[in-house]
């Protein structure tokens, strides 16, 4: 005979799971298939736990992109990725990053993490900066046309 988990206990140990940070639906249904428990009982645990209005995918990718343009500023083609990645639709994903409240441009962004690094590279000559920001540009995801366009500003 197996041992199975209770609706009730999934439950519980899945709003703990919530309690560090929000989560996608995804993140919460693959959480619970860690936890081994069956099909039926993670309908049933995702059903409460929309009832309760802890998970909302659209919230979340809201969240997360305004984590990451406040926090670790990214290009929005990387924001993208990393939502899919979450399980989030194509059209919410779509939906938050047109949205004209969340509504920041690459360019934004990418002046953001210049001027947050610009004054750590002030001893380095011209082109050392040039490619140190390149690279930074570059690893967050930011196309030639939005690095050349930003750093025609600085160097």
């Amino acid at each position: 005979m197996t041992h199975s988990i209770s609706v009730a206990s999934l439950h519980a140990k899945t709003i703990k799971f919530l309690s560090y940070r929000q989560r996608s639906e995804k993140e919460i249904k693959d959480y619970l298939v860690r936890k081994k428990a069956n099909d039926t009982d993670i309908a049933l645990v995702i059903e409460l736990l929309k009832n309760e209005r802890l998970i909302d995918d659209k919230m979340f990718a809201k969240a997360w992109f305004s984590s990451r343009v406040y926090s670790k500023p990214k290009s929005k083609r990387l924001i993208s990725i990393e939502l899919s990645k979450k399980g989030i639709s194509k059209e919410i994903i779509e939906d938050v990053l047109g949205d004209q409240e969340t509504y920041i441009s690459d360019e934004d962004l990418a002046k953001k993490i210049v001027e947050k690094k610009i004054t750590s590279y002030k001893n380095l000559s011209r082109d050392q900066l040039y490619e140190k920001l390149v690279g930074q540009l570059g690893r967050r995801g930011f196309n030639w046309e939005t690095i050349k366009k930003v750093l025609a500003h600085y160097t």
